[in-house]
């Protein structure tokens, strides 16, 4: 079940304008959280989770202005709100994985 989120982080790269086979908008790009925390043994972490956002019809034309005009591209730091579901899959190399996906709002 979708829960709602906020974050705050990087693109990881610039946003993809795409269409659907009926002609809907979609921009879709990638946002780096970075956490810093101690381990158990008291040392420095840096840890990095990935999401997968998804904008559609309206929003998705603003986003994709703001791409062309220059204001969403990789590394530029966004702030993001959406509905959340994390979806499990399993990758090329056999290995099952975990894909945190919003679907912004």
């Amino acid at each position: 079940m979708p829960a709602n989120i906020t974050i705050v982080g990087n693109l990881g790269r610039d946003p993809e304008t795409r269409y659907t086979p009926n002609g809907n908008m979609n921009v879709q790009f990638t946002v780096a959280v970075n956490q810093r925390g101690r381990d158990s043994g008291g040392q420095q972490q840096d840890r990095t989770n990935w999401y997968r956002v998804t904008a559609w019809e309206r929003l998705a034309e603003q986003l994709d202005r703001m791409a062309q005009q220059g204001w969403l591209v990789k590394g530029r730091q966004v702030f993001v709100s959406g509905r959340f579901e994390a979806r499990e899959y399993t990758g090329n190399d056999g290995q099952l994985r975990t894909s945190l996906d919003i679907t912004a709002s």
